[in-house]
């Protein structure tokens, strides 16, 4: 508990769980140390068109959880509860800081003890309205394999990803020039 008290060094415990999860993958599947935005990511699943799904580990809320699991009164287990999720929110939103969809995928993924994941109950919906997906430690490896066949099985020559960014993008710059105005020419005025 003491070694697990600091953040970086939960922090590195956290990596080292990933660390030796990926063991299982080919190495050519996981990035390390990469930078998004000016961040560094700790991990990232390296998909066939290049782009990466940035893979971050939280430790969450450590004495929290161990208070929870000991506490016996429905009442203070479930304010427990609250504020877990409410450092699980503020994870989600560091995490989401890695998504750039002309190097990343269009989610992310925070990964943490299967203790918090257990304790989740609105956490997951935020999360995927910032494009970040939860996943406890043990079930990370079996998503990730599924995410990387779900790519190969449905990704084409064309990115679409890279397309639809793209096309937010243009949607947006038009909805700002909707809201300016542009004097119309008097030529123009007489040609309609």
């Amino acid at each position: 508990e003491r070694v697990m008290a600091g953040t970086k060094v939960k922090g590195m415990a956290g990596e080292n769980v990933l660390r030796e999860i990926f063991t299982q993958l080919p190495q050519d599947m996981i990035s390390s140390g990469v930078r998004i935005r000016g961040k560094e990511v700790e991990f990232g699943l390296q998909l066939a068109n290049k782009k990466i799904v940035p893979i971050d580990s939280k430790w969450v809320a450590t004495d929290l959880l161990d208070n929870y699991a000991k506490e016996e009164d429905p009442a203070r287990k479930e304010h427990l509860a609250q504020t877990i999720e409410r450092e699980i929110l503020k994870r989600i939103n560091e995490v989401s800081q890695y998504i750039d969809p002309s190097v990343t995928s269009t989610i992310a993924i925070a990964a943490i003890p299967d203790a918090a994941y257990s304790i989740c109950k609105s956490s997951h919906t935020a999360a995927y309205r910032k494009g970040v997906v939860l996943i406890p430690y043990s079930m990370l490896l079996p998503y990730l394999l599924i995410i990387f066949n779900m790519h190969l099985q449905f990704s084409s020559t064309v990115d679409i990803e890279n397309i639809f960014h793209y096309l937010s993008d243009i949607k947006r710059t038009l909805a700002a020039m909707d809201l300016i105005t542009i004097p119309i020419s008097p030529y123009v005025e007489k040609a309609r």
